[in-house]
């Protein structure tokens, strides 16, 4: 069964068919546990998403006081598709729901 937009699990999108959830860290630690958590989730499930880890320098403006070091920009992107079908099945779904359980820091 192909998922629609609609069914897909909150704060998830379907996107070039696949659902797709961004996340942004607050520091790499925090990063590197989420996607050992998700590994943890993809590995019982034998479903495994593609993710993406993306590391950006702060962008400046005029106001910023240049003393100051500014975070960088850290970001997962989660894609859930069944490759060999080329769509979004029931078991991308689920994993998607799994996956957004890893999100929130573990404490």
């Amino acid at each position: 069964m192909t998922i629609t937009s609609t069914a897909a699990p909150a704060g998830w999108e379907v996107r070039d068919s696949a659902l797709v959830r961004v996340f942004e860290p607050k520091t790499f630690p925090e990063l590197l546990a989420t996607v050992e958590r998700v590994e943890r989730i993809a590995e019982a499930a034998n479903h495994h998403p593609d993710i993406e880890i993306r590391w950006r320098p702060p962008v400046r403006t005029p106001a910023d006081d240049p003393a100051v070091k500014l975070p960088a920009v850290l970001s997962l992107t989660f894609r859930c598709n069944t490759h060999t079908l080329g769509s979004v099945t029931e078991a991308d779904a689920a994993l998607a729901a799994s996956i957004e359980t890893a999100l929130v820091p573990a404490g």
